[in-house]
């Protein structure tokens, strides 16, 4: 029921932003000094997109269109399908935001765990207000701030791009693809990192204060085994629902570092999109937003339980 209404509401909102798509689409043709064909060939672009009609008409054709596993034809990349311009985005996306939010959720942890055990000291708080720091900053103004640092005073990476087009073998290749994503992926760790600190401190703090602590103390425990045994367990399933829900976020999550980097993830895709006025790509790609928050909110309820048995008590 919640993926109808999210789908319904898709297709209302995308109508409400002001003007027309094909209007546009004549416009770039026109400019570009293509003969467009005058009105005919604006009935037939919506006739082909599913333009004609009064709203109800369309939503119906919309969701026959779905029911058949059809995201429909892309408006501003004719001829190609919306699925299949997703399809090539979603790697770049996944790969980008994934191995970030992975990254952050290790590093975070780890140093947010060790402060909360030891105290801090002088460097751990120190690292821990640097990370505080970074947490709130915006993604995006650490992306221009790397982008301005690292590609332009210093241009030890590249600036925009996935890769470099003129680079076919295998092994430059790959390196190539790293480089690029040094700087996006970089933006995004520094601005994770903290959020998974802060709340893994919270939580290694509060359990110091448990009764089970105290009593493995005075058995006489070494702090290694009490760290390790009996403040990570019951510390580490939260922090692994939370990594479960940021995984379903990982379709969008990059959009505004993807549109800084030009990168070619689905954020860039809806960038492009949205200035064309493409509805069906638009409608693919909320599409597919909304089902992977659903899948990940769904793979949570199911494995949660699995992860802290103290949720099926």
């Amino acid at each position: 029921m919640s993926a109808f209404l999210l789908i319904t509401f898709n297709f209302m909102l995308i109508r409400l932003i002001p003007g027309n798509p094909v209007q546009i689409i004549v416009k770039l043709l026109q400019e570009e000094g293509i003969n467009t064909g005058g009105q005919q060939f604006v009935q037939e672009y919506e006739r082909e997109f599913g333009l004609n009609g009064n709203i109800l008409s369309q939503y119906t054709s919309y969701l026959f269109q779905l029911a058949h596993g059809n995201l429909g034809i892309s408006m501003s990349h004719f001829p190609l399908p919306v699925s299949s311009l997703i399809v090539n985005a979603l790697p770049w996306s996944i790969g980008l935001l994934g191995v970030s939010t992975l990254l952050s959720f290790v590093i975070g942890t780890f140093l947010g765990a060790l402060i909360g055990w030891r105290g801090g000291g002088r460097m751990g708080n120190g690292a821990y207000a640097l990370m505080v720091f970074f947490s709130r900053m915006p993604y995006y103004m650490l992306g221009l701030i790397l982008a301005y640092v690292f590609a332009f005073i210093i241009p030890v990476f590249p600036a925009a791009g996935a890769y470099n087009p003129l680079v076919t073998s295998p092994i430059p290749l790959v390196v190539s693809i790293l480089r690029h994503a040094i700087l996006p992926a970089l933006s995004l760790v520094l601005s994770q990192v903290g959020w998974w600190a802060i709340s893994m401190r919270a939580l290694v703090t509060t359990i110091q204060g448990e009764d089970f602590i105290i009593l493995g103390k005075a058995k006489g425990l070494s702090s290694r085994t009490l760290f390790r045994n009996y403040v990570l367990k019951p510390a580490l399933p939260p922090q692994v629902f939370g990594l479960m829900i940021s995984m379903g976020y990982i379709v969008s999550g990059s959009l505004l570092v993807e549109v800084i980097f030009a990168y070619p993830g689905v954020g860039y895709l809806l960038f492009t999109a949205i200035e064309a006025l493409d509805y069906t790509l638009i409608q693919g790609i909320f599409l597919t937003i909304v089902l992977a928050v659903l899948a990940a909110l769904f793979i949570v309820e199911v494995l949660y339980p699995l992860v802290d048995p103290r949720v099926r008590r």
